[in-house]
């Protein structure tokens, strides 16, 4: 009869305590999926923003010739209009060539300033891509490290599963 009484008691004991065990496992346990399930999505995140950052990239590099080569023929341009203006003061051209001449001069003029803050706004650009790109590593980073974690959660989980039956 003791015997019988102590296993009543024990088996009584023994469901009170694993209960609340096998409550919290199951509670890891969705706690594991769900953060499965936010690391792939940070993945997916991640390889998106690392395509548009590279093509991004690639149409920065592109900018950045065209503004180069827009500058460098601009900057072409005004010093032979300055030459042609210094030699026809020597001749009797007609004035209408020298005020075209003129406007030719100011309208390169006007493109290298053009070009100049269009170096600027690249330069701001390739800041806002590199930051981008951190952000980005991090967000990968923070991936890989849920998808580690989830995979210990998992473990602790059937640990404890272990444990109780």
């Amino acid at each position: 009869i003791v015997f019988i009484l102590a296993g009543i008691v024990g088996l009584g004991l023994g469901r009170r305590i694993t209960h609340p065990i096998l409550q919290s496992v199951t509670l890891l346990l969705n706690s594991s999926q769900a953060l499965k399930r936010l690391a792939a999505k940070e993945e997916v995140t991640a390889t998106e923003q690392k395509w548009v950052i590279e093509s991004s990239q690639v149409g920065m590099q592109s900018v950045q010739y065209y503004t180069n080569a827009t500058s460098t023929a601009a900057h072409s341009l005004s010093e032979m209009s300055k030459q042609l203006l210094e030699q026809l003061k020597q001749t009797n051209a007609p004035p209408v060539v020298k005020q075209q001449l003129n406007e030719m001069l100011g309208m390169s003029l006007y493109i290298e300033k053009a070009s100049q803050y269009q170096e600027s706004s690249n330069k701001s650009l390739s800041t806002a891509l590199r930051v981008t790109t951190q952000v980005t590593d991090q967000l990968a980073s923070g991936a890989t490290s849920a998808t580690e974690a989830s995979t210990q959660l998992e473990q602790v989980v059937d640990q404890l599963r272990q444990i109780v039956d």
